[in-house]
């Protein structure tokens, strides 16, 4: 989650004549919402249909990429809070989804306000109406921002205002700290992704991408985290978000709140180039998340915008909240 004030604008206009781009990949609008909305997370059920969560409303997005015309099932539930945050696929069809009473006039969230639910869809796969029951409830994170799968019951947490990352057991209710690594500490931790026993994160605070090597089993490091790439420091407000990883794990895909667009790291080299987006475009307002298609849809990488909500394009537009698709082909 990222939000910055306008009056840097001009700043981004320097920076992005500055920075590296590669060839852009196509990219299509699949949905935007008829009016503002901040869609901040998003995961890809089975059957290639996309689950986007919404920080301006307890409600989460259930968008058919393929239909001709889009009437996304709207799927509520989420009644401890004000806005959802981080979503991830448990076991096949199940999925949590974190939740908090998040104000963006404040940029912050009420205390002990963060809960996860549960998100399950009936086994037939076509299915829109899945039950929606509360998980846990973990007070003591303050901020349970991006989420992602440790194993069939066991989640990790990225809390940016705790600089910190945490295990929870949605069985038992059971969470506890298992990072709290320097490289955290710029209260910005965002994004989480696994592949084998690497974990990387996003610090956008810190404009980096890192990793750490865990115990497959606890999530817990076993040692440092390392940094695997760094957003230009000038303009400050220019930062990695959420991201994707490519499924050999070779690439990373941060999105790029503040440029409007998405990048590509490749997590060895650290090397980075723009793929998708322009800064003065609102085709891609101020992404906030990605993930990439299933069933069919694997080269297709989706990402969610907040429609400029928090860091308007060009200082001053806004649009609705957006899924859109960029054709990168298979990993």
């Amino acid at each position: 989650m990222a939000a910055i004030s306008s009056k840097l604008f001009a700043a981004l206009v320097v920076f992005y004549t500055l920075s590296v781009c590669a060839a852009l990949f196509p990219t299509r609008l699949i949905y935007e919402t008829p009016n503002p909305a901040w869609f901040e997370n998003l995961a890809i059920r089975r059957d290639g249909s996309i689950l986007a969560t919404t920080v301006t409303a307890p409600t989460l997005y259930l968008v058919r990429p393929d239909s001709p015309k889009q009437s996304p099932k709207v799927i509520e539930g989420f009644n401890r809070n004000t806005g959802l945050l981080g979503i991830t696929e448990i076991t096949p069809d199940a999925f949590v989804v974190a939740g908090s009473n998040f104000s963006l006039t404040t940029q912050a969230p009420a205390p002990n306000s963060s809960y996860l639910y549960l998100v399950t869809f009936p086994s037939h796969n076509k299915s829109e109406n899945p039950t929606v029951t509360v998980a846990a409830y973990i007070p003591k994170i303050a901020l349970a921002d991006g989420i992602v799968t440790l194993n069939n019951h066991t989640i990790l947490v990225a809390d940016p205002p705790n600089g910190a990352i945490w295990s929870v057991n949605i069985e038992t209710g059971v969470y506890d700290v298992v990072s709290s690594d320097p490289l955290l500490k710029g209260t910005g931790v965002d994004g989480l992704k696994l592949h084998d026993d690497k974990l990387y994160f996003t610090d956008t605070s810190e404009r980096l991408l890192g990793r750490f090597t865990i115990n497959p089993k606890t999530g817990i490091p076993k040692g440092n985290a390392s940094v695997v790439a760094r957003y230009p420091n000038n303009p400050p407000v220019v930062a990695y978000d959420d991201f994707a990883l490519s499924r050999d794990g070779k690439f990373a895909y941060p999105v790029v709140a503040g440029g409007n667009s998405v990048t590509r790291v490749n997590v060895e080299t650290g090397k980075q180039v723009t793929i998708a987006g322009d800064l003065n475009s609102t085709t891609i307002a101020q992404p906030t998340s990605a993930a990439f298609g299933r069933n069919g849809d694997e080269g297709i990488l989706y990402v969610t915008t907040a429609g400029g909500l928090g860091i308007p394009v060009n200082g001053n537009e806004t649009v609705g909240g957006q899924i859109v698709a960029v054709k990168v082909g298979k990993h």
